[in-house]
């Protein structure tokens, strides 16, 4: 097997800051800021992706209502081109 000069905690921890740079805004984030449910932000997210006006940029680590962790998609949207 090859060696790859790195251990198994460095690669871990690097993968987790990667996952923590990710830009963008979750719905749950979306609709905080315009004072909407939850559904409403899937709705009009899914809007703008449909539109290609929004993508999803990746996954990040959140902390869920019942206080465990999970990874929730983050989107972010797209530029029109002038």
């Amino acid at each position: 097997m090859a060696e790859i000069g790195i251990t198994l905690e460095e690669l871990l921890r690097e993968i987790e800051q990667l996952e923590q740079r990710v830009e963008g805004f979750t719905t749950q984030e979306m609709a905080i800021e315009f004072n909407r449910t939850p559904r409403w932000a899937r709705e009009k997210l899914q809007y703008l992706i449909n539109l290609g006006k929004a993508k999803c940029a990746g996954r990040k680590k959140i902390t869920r209502i019942d206080g465990l962790t999970g990874v929730a998609p983050v989107y972010v949207l797209i530029k029109d081109e002038e």
